[in-house]
């Protein structure tokens, strides 16, 4: 007759319970008041100044970004003196070639339609 295999040692053996665990006891406490939501603050006013978004390419605007001076500061002008760049007049240019192909969705070649300010470059 075989038989059973030895009961494994008490240090690996999990603590028995002294009674059968009851149904309560795994069941979460109810809560003592209902969860109270955070309160939804207003966005600052800083958040929904449309200005705080906007480039302003150094006209006087009333609303200023964090990297601008105060109006009484005068911003230095640095003169940049590169002879790798030199500009020309349009017509100094060869005239681009001519478009085969489908018609056209975007005009291109006839300037930026964002305005630069040059004249920190003088």
């Amino acid at each position: 007759m075989p038989s059973a295999p030895p009961p494994p040692p008490s240090s690996f053996a999990p603590p028995r319970p002294s009674s059968p665990p009851s149904r309560s006891s795994f069941a979460p406490p109810p809560p003592s008041s209902p969860p109270s939501r955070p309160t939804a603050q207003p966005p600052s006013r800083s958040m929904l100044d449309a200005s705080s978004y906007t480039l302003s390419n150094g006209s006087g605007s009333s609303g200023r970004s964090p990297g601008h001076t105060s109006p009484g500061n005068k911003r230095r002008v640095v003169p940049i003196h590169d002879l790798r760049w030199k500009f020309q007049d349009d017509s100094q240019l060869p005239k681009p070639r001519e478009w085969t192909g489908v018609q056209k969705r975007y005009r291109a070649g006839r300037g930026s339609s964002v305005p630069l300010d040059l004249s920190a470059y003088e």
